[in-house]
């Protein structure tokens, strides 16, 4: 589990393929695993990086190195291919309270001899959208993307060779957009502590709506593959009772030593479409329970 020296989570990072370059790399979401384009050439490789955490705090520079015995960059005996890689945020609420992300792309594995010229970049919304060409002959490797509340975006990328050649379709990466917290209340007992923020980074949309009483319950109702709540977690927060259309599911544990804000305390999924509830109650165990926001994947 990475942390940082003050015990904080990092929640950016960054990389490069020389020590001056990742300074002025772009930031992406953190992740445990990355796929990365060495430079190829056969002897010794070596990648920089970078974390910063959610206090805008920068690690100092890290590296590694590989040592390489043949070169990766189409010589003779190596099939050519370009593969392309896209790294979207599953749940933008993870990183900030709003509706935008960042999508990221490159090469990776074995690069063509005559290197890598430019990229194209589509998207489609929901499931049954159409895909959209958002970017055609790009150099650049990341951009910043507006979403929409409720929406399910898919993105895929590919690369052009410097010999004209264009590769095929990277796999697809998804990201879902959370609707606010008072979306698809099919109905509810109270939880009618609607707060809301002109200013602050705490709360998805600057709002939360908020419950101090045992027994309280919010239902959802709503047409989707998949359902995740977003709320606060914290000292003072209470167990929830989670049902799927009327039966019980789980009982969601909202405590944490530390508040966090917008985070994911129940998820379902199912193989198929269809329409479905979720009762969310209060247990009344702690002061208080925070619903923030829903997402449905489409």
């Amino acid at each position: 589990h990475a942390q940082d020296a003050s015990g904080n989570d990092p929640v950016s990072m960054r990389f490069s393929n020389t020590a001056s370059g990742v300074l002025g790399a772009g930031w992406e979401p953190f992740g445990l695993n990355k796929g990365w384009v060495l430079n190829g050439n056969k002897g010794v490789n070596t990648v920089y990086a970078q974390f910063k955490d959610n206090n805008g705090l920068i690690s100092n520079t890290v590296s590694d190195s590989i040592n390489l015995t043949r070169d990766l960059t189409g010589g003779p005996g190596v099939k050519e291919k370009l593969e392309v890689r896209v790294a979207t945020p599953r749940f933008p609420t993870r990183y900030h309270n709003r509706t935008d992300f960042k999508v990221h792309w490159a090469a990776y594995d074995t690069i063509p001899a005559s290197g890598v010229s430019s990229y194209d970049l589509r998207y489609k919304i929901n499931r049954k959208g159409s895909w959209r060409i958002l970017l055609s002959k790009t150099t650049k490797k990341s951009l910043k993307f507006q979403g929409k509340r409720g929406k399910t975006y898919r993105f895929q990328a590919r690369g052009r060779s410097g010999d004209g050649k264009v590769w095929g379709w990277s796999k697809v990466k998804r990201t879902l957009i959370a609707y606010d917290n008072g979306q698809y209340v099919y109905k509810r007992s109270r939880f009618n502590i609607n707060i809301k923020k002109k200013t602050g980074k705490n709360y998805y949309l600057n709002t939360v709506r908020r419950s101090t009483r045992k027994g309280d319950y919010v239902t959802y109702r709503f047409k989707g593959k998949a359902f995740y709540v977003v709320g606060t977690m914290g000292k003072y927060y209470n167990y929830m009772d989670v049902y799927i259309n009327g039966k019980f599911e789980e009982r969601v544990n909202a405590y944490s030593h530390k508040t966090r804000y917008r985070k994911v305390i129940f998820g379902k999924s199912w193989p198929k479409m269809a329409t479905r509830t979720i009762k969310l109650v209060n247990v009344g165990n702690k002061r208080k329970s925070d619903l923030d926001g829903v997402y449905v994947l489409r």
